[in-house]
């Protein structure tokens, strides 16, 4: 269950930083579009970092090797 809660919050964040990438880009503004772009980039990573910790939990976990998870 912990599994897929970590995998779709991380499927979300990849949603949510488009998002802020689109309202970025569609409505540029001078002192925002770098801290959006950022934050965006910064959403995407710890999406993809989600997705994949969720995912290869038995190659990193010495508990999950040991039960079987």
């Amino acid at each position: 269950m912990l599994q897929k809660f970590v995998y779709w919050t991380g499927a979300l964040d990849f949603l949510v930083g488009a998002a802020t990438w689109y309202g970025a880009i569609a409505n540029p503004q001078y002192d925002q579009l770098v801290p959006l772009m950022t934050l965006g980039m910064f959403l995407m990573m710890a999406a993809a970092c989600l997705m994949w910790a969720a995912l290869d939990r038995v190659n990193r976990s010495p508990a999950a090797r040991s039960h079987n998870c």
